[in-house]
């Protein structure tokens, strides 16, 4: 990939699929995905300045990290994927469709957005604003706040707390100026009118509790991908890839025997 080095991840054989992480992630995100995965070339990595890959001064656009994204699968010798994005990388992978159409086989969207919205860029301006500022332990108790819902708080209340814990203690989390980029990044995002002649297998996927990317908004993405299916998740929130990780499963599942029935 020129001078950028991108820290990636290759398991399986078959359709190739790139996982793309939300905002700040890696490719840790989707460790405990590993296992439930149907038959693919599972490919994950870490977006510039996050992980183990390069950080470069510049270049945390949306379009910058669908253009890297792209790099790599070439890299890799890959002409065309399912694209996985999940929150912030949802707006990545909709950037990669808009940048090179033909090379997508499918998508898959997760608790993620089409357009701007006044309360989730006011929500990310203060994530942002406290990145840095507080401790990862504190930062994280409040993202989560948001990231779940009363319904997960109350039936699994060690698990958030190990989970809050175990972030903090990881180690590859960004510095707070690629953070502070990531989210302008995001704040600028606006897919509307990008897909529209888009014809591929799409899921989108939603938590009916998510506050952060609600129903309303799983719905204007689908609508704006030709024959995407929505999928509203019962009790679930902004966190629906952890919390009902059953669901982004069967759904890519679902994507690649479309495919293999059509032979496309």
């Amino acid at each position: 990939m020129g001078d950028l080095r991108l820290a990636f991840r290759q398991e399986g054989e078959g359709e190739p699929v790139l996982w793309v992480p939300p905002l700040g992630g890696t490719h840790a995100a989707f460790n405990h995905l590993r296992r439930a995965m149907p038959p693919c070339r599972a490919i994950l990595y870490d977006p510039r300045g996050l992980g183990a890959s390069d950080r470069p001064p510049d270049g945390y656009t949306v379009e910058d990290a669908a253009a890297d994204a792209w790099r790599l699968l070439d890299g890799l010798g890959v002409a065309r994927a399912v694209l996985v994005g999940v929150s912030w990388g949802g707006t990545v992978v909709q950037a990669m469709a808009h940048q090179a159409p033909q090379r997508v086989r499918g998508l898959l969207l997760i608790s993620t957005w089409l357009a701007p919205d006044p309360h989730r860029n006011e929500l990310l301006r203060l994530w942002g604003e406290l990145y840095g500022r507080v401790s990862l332990e504190l930062f994280y108790r409040e993202v989560h706040l948001w990231t779940f819902p009363p319904g997960f708080y109350r039936s699994a209340p060690g698990a958030i707390g190990r989970f809050q814990q175990g972030l903090a203690r990881s180690r590859g989390h960004p510095h707070p100026e690629v953070f502070r980029a990531l989210v302008r990044s995001a704040l600028a995002f606006d897919g509307r009118g990008r897909l529209d002649d888009l014809a591929v297998p799409a899921w989108v996927l939603v938590g009916s509790e998510d506050r952060v990317t609600p129903p309303d908004e799983g719905a204007r993405l689908a609508g704006a991908i030709p024959g995407a299916r929505l999928r509203v998740v019962p009790g679930r929130g902004h966190g629906l890839l952890w919390e009902a990780p059953e669901e982004p499963v069967r759904a890519l599942g679902d994507l690649l025997e479309r495919l293999e029935v059509s032979g496309g």
